[in-house]
């Protein structure tokens, strides 16, 4: 069985630099990705989420695209997603690498 999928925009950012002593954020650029948009209300998830997050309105995204958070790549925001017309910072990443259908699996909370 297989999943429906989306074709949804993602946006990544370059690394934030200083210019005069002020932190200058990085330049966002834009791509698009499929995957499948499912519903995620589990209270594991709950809890793994940042203080202030965790009531936030969030999904998980099953797809063959790696995405990022910003603990990944030093002075970079995580990457976030479109969806419905609301950006979803990517919150948490699961490496799916079973020889079978390689994939990632993310929980994405909805920017407020």
């Amino acid at each position: 069985m297989s999943l429906p999928k989306t074709k949804l925009t993602g946006y990544t950012y370059a690394p934030e630099t200083k210019l005069k002593g002020r932190v200058v954020p990085g330049s966002e650029s834009v791509f698009d990705f499929w995957a499948s948009v499912q519903p995620e209300t589990s209270q594991a998830v709950t809890k793994l989420l940042p203080s202030g997050r965790e009531n936030s309105y969030r999904v998980k995204l099953l797809t063959k695209h790696e995405l990022f958070l910003a603990d990944e790549r030093a002075g970079r925001n995580c990457d976030q997603v479109l969806i419905g017309g609301k950006r979803f910072d990517i919150m948490i990443k699961s490496p799916w690498k079973n020889r079978v259908i390689n994939h990632y699996e993310y929980v994405a909370v909805e920017v407020e």
